[in-house]
């Protein structure tokens, strides 16, 4: 049986690096500032993106998902000048609640709900919140300093079963060695159910990530985090994505250290346009931003570890730092290079699935 912890594809597990003599590191830039090249002591920032769903034509079996009203994404975004002797930090936190409920299309074609979540159904709707705190780029290549996240999750089982597993979950991660090293100790939700507090409906359980062992009850250790690429903490990987400059002819690695696991990201774009009055519109300042076109990048965030499952783990689509009007000329960066929309596959079928997150607020003061 294939079984997962979350969407985000974290693997019940430990990996750790070796050492290596060739670093591949990579370089990042702080687009996200009106002035890239200064530490913005005052820097502020909040995104809120709202919830779809989307699938191809070609998907014809499997979960659905059906947002709820209330199904947002919010990440704000700080700077901290000084923190216990460190300086030039930031700070991020993230918040994603998703309500709705799944259905399985199954090969009748016929939808069927297996489970409702948040709104009023009577169970809570899945919660991933999420801190970081890291440097700025102008201090070792944006190093994390520590994290944590809590999880309240829905996740289907396998491929051809209607099963929904229900995760609650915490862990925090502190690093050490330059972010070379990080010690993650975890919290279980669902530890000592009974069978019967587990079930929600035939289809539907609690499960205890310590009980089932999908995550040690000990603390662990991750170690080598920056021997071959740049280390990130996974609670600002597309906080991270808007420094690096792209390339279509090459990938970028980065070390990414979920709750779970550390394991290697490749992140590749290719340039294109976006209409800010079709495919996105989003209020930036108080300003609708509307009826122009937006230089973009688009993502590619793939598990890069080599197994059969590195398939695409998201896309994410930044505004280019750099636009240009009609003639060609710069005329800056305009929208700090934001994520505009976010594509997380869904399920156990690639992108034929997808939730999607759009930028529809973005605000620079408090």
């Amino acid at each position: 049986m294939k079984r997962k912890i979350c969407a985000a594809a974290l693997a019940a597990g430990l990996l750790l690096f070796a050492g290596c003599s060739a670093q591949t590191m990579t370089p990042f830039t702080a687009n996200w500032q009106a002035n890239a090249s200064v530490y913005d002591r005052s820097f502020y920032e909040r995104t809120e993106y709202s919830v779809s769903f989307a699938r191809e034509d070609s998907f014809s079996e499997g979960f659905l998902f059906e947002p709820g009203e209330d199904s947002a994404l919010t990440v704000t975004v700080e700077a901290v000048p000084a923190w216990n002797g460190l300086s030039q930090l930031y700070r991020l936190t993230s918040t994603l609640t998703l309500s709705g409920r799944y259905l399985y299309l199954g090969e009748d074609g016929q939808e069927s709900e297996v489970v409702a979540f948040g709104g009023d159904s009577g169970n809570e709707p899945a919660v991933i919140e999420r801190t970081a705190l890291f440097y700025s780029p102008y201090e070792d290549n944006l190093e994390p300093i520590e994290s944590a996240s809590t999880i309240y999750s829905y996740t289907p089982v396998e491929q051809g079963s209607r099963a929904v597993e229900v995760y609650s979950y915490g862990y925090t991660v502190q690093y050490a060695d330059g972010g070379s090293r990080a010690t993650v100790t975890y919290t279980d939700g669902f530890a000592g159910l009974t069978d019967a507090e587990s079930e929600i409906n035939a289809d539907t359980r609690k499960v205890s990530v310590f009980a089932d062992r999908l995550l040690p009850e000990e603390a662990v250790t991750v170690s080598g985090i920056q021997s071959r690429y740049s280390g990130i903490d996974e609670a600002y990987l597309l906080f991270a994505g808007r420094g690096i400059a792209y390339s279509s002819e090459s990938a970028m690695p980065l070390t990414v250290v979920s709750g779970a696991s550390a394991y290697t990201v490749a992140m590749s774009g290719v340039t294109g346009t976006l209409s800010a009055a079709g495919d996105t519109s989003f209020v930036l300042d108080g300003e609708t931003v509307e009826d122009e076109a937006i230089e973009a990048v688009i993502v590619s965030a793939r598990l890069a570890d080599g197994s059969p499952n590195s398939g695409p783990l998201q896309t994410v689509s930044y505004a280019l730092p750099t636009q240009t009007d009609a003639d060609g000329n710069a005329q800056g960066n305009l929208y700090y290079a934001l994520p505009l929309e976010v594509r997380q596959a869904f399920g156990f079928t690639g992108t034929a699935a997808q939730i999607v997150y759009t930028l529809e607020n973005a605000s620079h003061t408090r």
